[in-house]
């Protein structure tokens, strides 16, 4: 699919209505429900490599210990496809089990911290999505924060390189930070 304006992103599963801003939209949606839809776009705009994700295989997406999302993320996921593959949801609590993911979520607050899980996935082809401020300096590759009552997002090119991992230069271009590379 092609954009023809980055404002397109901001849709994000329909979450924002004609006239609104997207700020205006997110202070009045469930903080998990909002960055369930940042997560589905991240997909939809990430390229993993043809040795990874072969033609017709799921995408599997994970949450990474913890699950902070109820059912928002399920029904954000539910029947969806990416990059023409169907996505798949998995709940992984076992470290050793993450890299059977294609992207995972990693809560803030997990009782097995970021760093561990993204130990495991550094250098891995797996879009690895967190929050707070330090998520992309423990390595992460994309950090949803909240910013004056806005979620936001971050990123890491060079940890997205690094897993050989495609994200668009029109959703970089909208992030609120670029990480130093």
């Amino acid at each position: 699919m092609r954009l023809r304006r980055p404002s397109h992103l901001l849709i994000l599963a329909g979450l924002v209505l004609p006239g609104r801003s997207f700020a205006q939209a997110v202070s009045n949606r469930p903080e998990y429900e909002v960055k369930s839809a940042y997560l589905l776009n991240f997909l939809l705009y990430t390229t993993w490599p043809a040795t990874v994700l072969g033609e017709g295989d799921p995408l599997v997406v994970c949450v990474l210990g913890d699950d902070p999302f109820g059912d928002f993320l399920s029904r954000a996921l539910e029947g969806r496809r990416a990059q023409g593959h169907p996505i798949r949801m998995a709940q992984v609590d076992r470290v050793v089990e993450a890299d059977r993911c294609h992207a995972g979520f990693i809560a803030e607050r997990n009782r097995i911290p970021a760093a561990v899980w993204l130990e495991r996935l550094e250098g891995k082809p797996v879009l690895t999505i967190g929050e707070g401020e330090g998520f992309l300096d423990a390595g992460g590759m994309i950090s949803l924060v909240l910013d004056d009552q806005a979620i936001r997002f971050q990123a890491s090119p060079r940890a997205l390189r690094a897993a050989r991992l495609d994200l668009s230069s029109r959703v970089l271009r909208l992030a609120q930070r670029i990480a130093e590379e």
